[in-house]
């Protein structure tokens, strides 16, 4: 597959998309697209098997322009709340680490997968 980077460059030395010769810019979208119908095509199928054919339409995909605007554009974050936020969420994440010791009655790595397969 015909990687953007072979496109459009890498480093100091890449450009923009609408820098690329049209020739190039063609090939890598034409590939592009053909891709994004092959996959559509083998995880269609999945969604419908799993129900969620209905979350994909009426959630996911009509979230995808408001991502790429926010990936593009970047987002405001209220560094005070955000601040706020984390510090609730780590004394959460304590509490339950805390729970987590009484039910197991040790205290082990979290973190780590061996000993969680452990116990």
């Amino acid at each position: 597959p015909l990687q953007l980077k072979d496109v459009t460059g890498s480093g100091k030395s890449s450009v923009g998309f609408d820098q690329v010769d049209i020739d190039k810019a063609t090939a890598h979208a034409a590939e592009d697209a053909d891709v994004t119908l092959r996959l559509w095509l083998v995880l269609k199928p999945r969604l419908a098997a799993k129900g969620l054919v209905s979350v994909y339409e009426r959630l996911e995909r009509p979230l995808v322009p408001v991502l790429a605007r926010m990936e593009q554009r970047g987002i405001s974050v209220d560094r005070q709340i955000l601040s706020r936020l984390s510090g609730e969420l780590a004394q959460g994440a304590a509490r339950l680490e805390e729970e987590i010791y009484q039910l197991i009655g040790e205290r082990i790595n979290i973190g780590s997968p061996k000993q969680l397969g452990d116990i």
